[in-house]
């Protein structure tokens, strides 16, 4: 193993380490703008070797650029150790088990799904471990440097928010991590006050104004049909169960559900990814919605990205943009999210010139919905 290098100079760090594993270290990009270095070792010529253990462990380097310090080490293990000897190899005398990141790392970093921390007695280090992503035969150790962190916030900071993982500052430990779906209305609440509550089958429960109208299964089939003359024949677009609209026409409020099974992921899978995906997701929804507007004779005019949060209990990824048909434009919002069971594609469209009263009647029905 190579000497310990948190929190010392990342120019000093790359030469110790470069001692013990060689000299093939490259950049790791992650989505972040200037100032982020992310250094990982050359996977067949410079992995480290633990002593008694036949596979080839890597390692990144995490710091950023002017003070040049080492905020973090992730060490990827060709395979599982046990807690006890994760601790042994990575510590620093005693270590104490935390239910989330301390601040200030909490604020960049995301919810521990599944992982398990530890705090070191002197309260300036942090140890994660927990299986690599879609590898359950590989682990992941991290170390943090509390001092180190605490010194490069501000870019740490800078740089979650461009890949969308930015947690509030002040944010509680895991298990009171709030949700951002608000209480279900009751039937009685939801009919008095001119909404009407609805249980769609596979577990999904919502409110709609009374007035609108929900489409029938014949009206279901012709969207299907319409829908295919747009799409290919492989395309993997999610069977529609519910669509709901304030009216008839094109400028007018709706919302859509579509209902995949299986789901592409776990949301275990997408807990443990989630400080990776936004960007990804992003680039691949900005893409695949503009083509499907552009099949229908709309134009993507602003995306506004996509973030990874908690919906209902679930992993969801939420993405915003706006798009219009000639002089009309809509606002629009595509949440998916990923059940044990299901992958549900969740679509609400409002017109602009609606305003705010618009916006607000979509959150309220967003904030209506139950997944169960």
């Amino acid at each position: 193993m190579p000497d310990d290098v948190l929190g010392r100079p990342l120019a000093e760090a790359k030469h110790v380490m470069s001692k013990t594993l060689g000299e093939n270290w490259s950049p790791n990009l992650v989505g972040c703008g200037d100032g982020y270095i992310n250094l990982m070792s050359n996977g067949q010529h410079a992995n480290c070797k633990i002593a008694g253990r036949w596979s080839p462990e890597k390692i990144i380097i995490l710091g950023f650029e002017g003070s040049g310090t080492v905020v973090g080490l992730v060490y990827v293990l060709g395979s599982p150790m046990s807690e006890h000897d994760v601790k042994k190899l990575f510590s620093r005398g005693t270590l104490r088990q935390i239910p989330d990141f301390p601040a200030p790392l909490r604020s960049v970093m995301p919810v521990p799904w599944g992982d398990v921390l530890f705090v070191s007695g002197d309260e300036g280090r942090v140890l994660r471990m927990g299986p690599e992503f879609g590898r359950s035969d590989r682990q992941i150790v991290q170390l943090f440097d509390l001092r180190a962190v605490e010194k490069e916030i501000t870019p740490m900071q800078t740089c979650a928010r461009e890949t969308g993982t930015e947690r509030d500052r002040g944010a509680s430990p895991v298990e009171h991590t709030p949700d951002i779906s608000a209480a279900p209305v009751s039937d009685t609440q939801s009919e008095t006050k001119g909404y009407q509550a609805l249980n769609l089958g596979r577990g999904i429960q919502l409110s709609v104004p009374g007035t609108w109208t929900i489409a029938s299964d014949v009206q279901k089939d012709q969207i299907r049909a319409d829908l295919k003359r747009y799409t290919s024949d492989d395309d993997d677009t999610a069977p529609l169960l519910f669509q709901t609209t304030s009216g008839p026409g094109w400028e007018v409020e709706a919302i859509t559900i579509n209902v995949k099974a299986p789901a592409s992921f776990k949301p275990s899978d997408i807990r443990r990814v989630a400080s990776q995906l936004p960007q990804a997701l992003s680039s691949e929804l900005e893409r695949s919605t503009r083509e499907l507007l552009q099949r229908v004779g709309c134009r993507l005019t602003k995306f506004e990205g996509t973030k990874v949060q908690e919906f209902s209990g679930y992993p969801t990824a939420v993405s915003s943009y706006e798009y219009a048909r000639g002089t009309s434009r809509k606002r629009g919002r595509q949440m998916i999210v990923f059940t044990d069971t299901y992958e549900i594609t969740i679509t609400q469209s409002t017109p602009v010139a609606r305003g705010d009263e618009a916006v607000a009647r979509m959150d309220r029905i967003r904030d209506s919905i139950r997944i169960q």
